[in-house]
């Protein structure tokens, strides 16, 4: 079993550099996903990054690829909600120095006892000495 972050769904989505890595790992780890409700939001974060900000794709095509965020992670994934992990998520928080953004994902692989597996170069890199079920997908 694997926690995915949103940012191997986003890469599926928004098709950056890590896009084809990101979605073989979906694609060969079906059955075995977990995630949070927020990896959706997050995600749809990261396309209007790409669309609005980074001017990186259109909005008509985005409106598209919206489309297909709920199916990819309801698809491959099972989905925990957020406000389970809150207390978890917090203390992760204060002992590790990271967002509860992030912490949420980390509280559920220590739960869940599996590894979370990000494409975070700086999440990955604050943690890799202090936990060891942090994958670098990248």
């Amino acid at each position: 079993m694997y926690v995915v972050d949103a940012s191997i769904y986003a890469s599926v989505i928004v098709k950056d550099q890590f896009s084809q890595k990101s979605r073989k790992f979906l694609e060969e780890n079906i059955g075995s996903l977990l995630t949070l409700d927020l990896a959706i939001v997050e995600t749809a974060n990261a396309l209007w990054k790409h669309t609005f900000l980074l001017k990186r794709i259109p909005e008509s095509t985005s409106r598209k690829l919206a489309k297909s965020i709920n199916p990819l992670i309801e698809n491959t994934s099972k989905i925990y909600p957020s406000k389970n992990l809150i207390g978890d998520a917090l203390q992760v928080a204060f002992r590790y120095g990271i967002t509860v953004y992030d912490a949420l994902y980390l509280a559920l692989a220590f739960n869940m006892n599996c590894p979370l597996t990000t494409l975070d170069e700086s999440l990955s890199k604050k943690l890799r000495d202090k936990v060891s079920n942090i994958r670098l997908l990248a």
